[in-house]
């Protein structure tokens, strides 16, 4: 494996794979010497993953210049991805990138740009340059086993295999029953990747045993130097929001929070469910509340160098409902046989996020008033299918059901507007099609593409990630769990039912580079059907003759193809 990276087929999906396969086994390897604490194995394996190996080099180059979303975005040095150009030509410049890679070298100062937010406001973003990105990339790998041990297993931010609908479900599980707490605290820290103290950080990861060159190399990162508007500036404290590995930091500046909260709970259950520097801890009543509020106030700043926002942390009861992570938590009245009133716990989709949604769909209506409407259709469908998948594991059929009432009247505008002199009756037979339940479809009959009614997306519980099992134990049974979990995951984030047929039959895995399809996978819409044998030489839409693969995989077999060479085929799968 470390003999053969270079070359032409650096970047190929075997070698990714190959690639992606011997990190985890070193990270297995890491995450038992943390487990023994085995701090010389701890060395010796961090070592060899950040200054030995090939494949963390590769593997992290892919990231940071294929899938990232700043890979187009140069730093400081103006060294980016060009867009447009041929995938050679692409692999040469991240070869280039690769050959200079030294991971204790002094970072490039950080380009500093403003980027706008929904409520108007401007939020800082730092940008480091691609190389820079990447030695990030790698330290992030190496560290990962090692914090992945040590983090409270109330924390589901920014961490593998956790998601939002985690920590959803592990504050249901701490609010649902009648006898359970009543009063929330909704934590907001005012600029939490700008302000945490530099000390904090460096010192926790010695705690955990980070072997010192590292945390030195992880101290230069925070205090790079910011260049902005022709001016550097020295960076004192904070981790900028857009570097790799400014998150798992942050993570570990906040474990101290997520332990102290242990004070507040039982011996089973910690009160606070954190994602980043978004949390809630329940309380049983509101003075206990304030206490615990002033409490976690001073606890953050003497700590961690962090305020709280007076404004915007709030005590809230849970009759009154509140909003996580875009989701409205309330207990309503219910009544029961023989007059007794009961509270039940509903989860719903927040009302600002309903309304952001209608209003990115009529933006893209607005700004393709000329375009088909097949192409309407194509830009909509991924948009409303993430997010109804984000928030089918809650009471969201109403919600549903009423956006695909608004869009619909959205669309009808739509349609009107390209024919103001045509009749209803006319738009209606050329943009939609009647259902069996009496409704109206958005439909482009010549290709058979519809707009997605979000109201027929089946309502499914979404089973919170098990805390016993750790993501890089090397025992079969954690190894099993996540696997298992892994599939069934990203089953149930696949809507199109010829697609899940394709996940079923192919196992899970890509027929191409043989990975795992993820639900991150199927989420950001990183998966494509591919025709073994193309349309254009008369392949057919059968199951036999379509494949589920990622996108990148999908590129790179019709690349293999143009020039010759052999793909992947029926026999093959």
């Amino acid at each position: 494996m470390e003999r053969q990276s270079i070359g032409v087929d650096t970047f190929s999906a075997e070698n990714i794979r190959n690639c992606e396969k011997h990190i985890l086994s070193m990270q297995r390897r890491l995450d038992k010497a943390v487990a023994d604490n085995d701090k010389e194995g701890i060395r010796e394996t961090f070592d060899l993953l950040t200054k030995r190996s090939k494949a963390v080099v590769i593997l992290a180059t892919w990231r940071i210049t294929q899938h990232n979303v700043g890979k187009y975005t140069a730093g400081v040095d103006g060294i980016a991805i060009p867009k447009g150009q041929s995938r050679e030509y692409q692999n040469q410049i991240r070869h280039r990138i690769m050959a200079e890679i030294d991971i204790g070298k002094k970072p490039d100062k950080i380009k500093w740009v403003y980027i706008p937010k929904p409520n108007g406001k401007k939020q800082p973003l730092g940008i480091p340059t691609l190389y820079d990105r990447i030695v990030q990339e790698m330290l992030r790998i190496a560290l990962d086993p090692i914090v992945e041990y040590r983090y409270n297993g109330n924390s589901h931010g920014f961490r593998p295999k956790r998601s939002c609908q985690d920590a959803m479900s592990q504050l249901f599980l701490k609010l649902a029953k009648e006898d359970r707490p009543r009063y929330v605290l909704e934590g907001d820290i005012k600029g939490c990747f700008d302000n945490i103290k530099h000390e904090h950080i460096i010192d926790t990861l010695e705690d955990w045993s980070v072997p010192k060159w590292a945390t030195e190399t992880i101290g230069k990162i925070l205090k790079t130097e910011v260049f902005q508007n022709g001016e550097v500036y020295d960076s004192e404290t904070g981790t900028p929001q857009g570097g790799v590995i400014s998150p798992l930091l942050a993570n570990v500046a906040l474990t101290t929070l997520d332990d102290f909260c242990n004070k507040f709970g039982t011996k089973k259950s910690n009160p606070i469910v954190r994602y980043a520097d978004d949390f809630v801890i329940v309380c049983r009543s509101e003075p206990e509340a304030k206490e615990i509020k002033e409490e976690v106030a001073e606890h953050l700043r003497c700590k961690v160098g962090l305020t709280l926002s007076e404004e915007k942390t709030k005590i809230t009861h849970i009759y009154k409902g509140f909003n996580f992570l875009g989701f409205n938590f309330r207990k309503y009245k219910t009544e029961i046989k023989g007059g007794k009133v009961k509270y039940t716990l509903s989860i719903r989709p927040q009302k600002e996020r309903v309304k952001d949604l209608l209003e990115e769909c009529k933006e893209i209506l607005d700004s393709h008033k000329t375009a088909t409407q097949e192409n309407v259709i194509l830009l909509l469908t991924p948009k409303l299918v993430g997010w109804a998948m984000y928030y089918r594991h809650v009471v969201a059929t109403r919600t549903f059901s009423r956006v695909d009432g608004k869009l619909w009247d959205k669309l009808y505008r739509w349609a009107k507007r390209r024919h103001p002199n045509k009749s209803k009756g006319w738009i209606m037979n050329r943009y939609f099609q009647r259902t069996s339940e009496r409704k109206s479809h958005f439909v482009d009959r010549e290709t058979n593409t519809k707009i997605p009614m979000l109201g027929k997306i089946p309502i499914k519980r979404f089973v919170k990630v098990n805390n016993d099992y750790r993501v890089y134990d090397k025992d079969p049974q954690s190894i099993e769990y996540w696997n298992k979990r892994e599939y069934l995951n990203a089953f149930d984030q696949i809507e199109s039912v010829k697609r899940k047929r394709l996940f079923q039959k192919q196992k899970g895995k890509c027929p191409h580079c043989k990975r795992g399809i993820t639900r991150d996978d199927i989420y950001e819409q990183g998966m494509h059907i591919h025709h073994v044998v193309p349309k254009s030489e008369g392949g057919i839409d059968d199951y036999s003759n379509l494949r589920l693969v990622h996108t990148e995989c999908h590129r790179e077999i019709h690349g293999k193809k143009s020039h010759g060479e052999e793909v992947l085929g029926q026999d093959k799968v």
